[in-house]
């Protein structure tokens, strides 16, 4: 058995073959992460990142391929709740989740209005107290977009600017 197929880093700094070029070439075509090209070569991670861009290799993100239950979450939540909710609830990036709803055709439209692609709903007066309070006591608008039910954070803060106007 090889280093490499014990997962035994065995390089660092050393020249790439041509094997090696050609295996990592291999390895994306099947898309394999980072991590899992490094396991395979008996390389470092950090050392595979860098010779992939330099060959422009396109290896798959580290969040890895979307499986057919993230997918179908995916399809029942656009409906209902903003990119970064469902971001959140998956453990996925909100770019990752914009893309892939993009990829699947998916729209963000549901028993609220869209407009322009983008979904809109009006706030309760529960969120906007909700938003004041945090706000009062130093929450990050991060949080509690994710808390309004995947309110995005530039919904909040435009909400709070709103409010801010009306309570001055």
């Amino acid at each position: 058995m090889t280093a490499a197929a014990e997962g035994i880093i065995v390089s660092r700094g050393q020249a790439w073959s041509a094997q090696e070029r050609a295996t990592l070439w291999a390895l994306a075509g099947g898309g394999c992460t980072a991590g899992e090209a490094a396991r395979r070569l008996g390389r470092a991670k950090s050392e595979v990142r860098a010779e992939a861009w330099r060959l422009g290799v396109p290896l798959v993100p580290a969040e890895g391929r979307w499986t057919k239950g993230e997918e179908n979450r995916l399809v029942e939540l656009a409906g209902r709740c903003s990119a970064a909710y469902v971001a959140a609830e998956l453990g996925r990036s909100i770019p990752s989740v914009r893309s892939k709803a993009k990829e699947m055709a998916v729209l963000w439209v549901g028993p609220r209005l869209a407009i322009g692609g983008v979904v809109a709903r009006r706030y309760s007066k529960r969120e906007d107290a909700e938003i004041l309070d945090a706000v009062r006591i130093g929450r990050p608008i991060r949080e509690v977009a994710i808390a309004l039910n995947g309110r995005s954070q530039k919904s909040v803060r435009r909400r709070l600017d709103r409010l801010r106007g009306r309570n001055r």
